[in-house]
């Protein structure tokens, strides 16, 4: 794995990590109020999983991971772009534009230099 690849996929994680440690104190826990515990658990173990599938297979030199990455770092820029008037504080919205900024970074590393010729190998490996 390129040094690059590794850097992106190192990124990720820490971002996701990040995310996983702070959307819990950020969150909105009275929109929960009255919700059985498991469902809580179950919702965001399904959507950390979720982020976390295209994060592993790139690292397993997947290019369809690589394309789903693409795709939800666009998805998610336009979601900040939309949500951007609804951020109740500078702080909620200086956190989403680092995420966004992270996630654009390694998508960045993973489509250019090393990191495009390491998935076209694999690509040229397989036909």
């Amino acid at each position: 794995m390129p040094a690059q690849v590794r850097r992106a996929v190192i990124v990720l994680w820490v971002s996701l990590l990040i995310s996983l440690i702070t959307m819990p104190i950020e969150m909105d826990w009275t929109a929960w109020a009255g919700e059985p515990v498991w469902l809580i658990v179950a919702v965001f173990a399904l959507g950390y999983g979720i982020s976390a599938i295209p994060i592993v297979f790139v690292a397993r030199r997947h290019n369809w991971a690589r394309i789903v990455l693409l795709l939800l770092t666009v998805l998610g820029a336009g979601v900040t772009i939309y949500m951007w008037e609804y951020f109740e504080s500078s702080w909620q919205r200086t956190q989403d534009v680092a995420y966004l900024a992270i996630d654009i970074a390694a998508v960045y590393w993973l489509f250019t230099g090393p990191g495009a010729a390491w998935f076209s190998k694999r690509h040229l490996q397989t036909q």
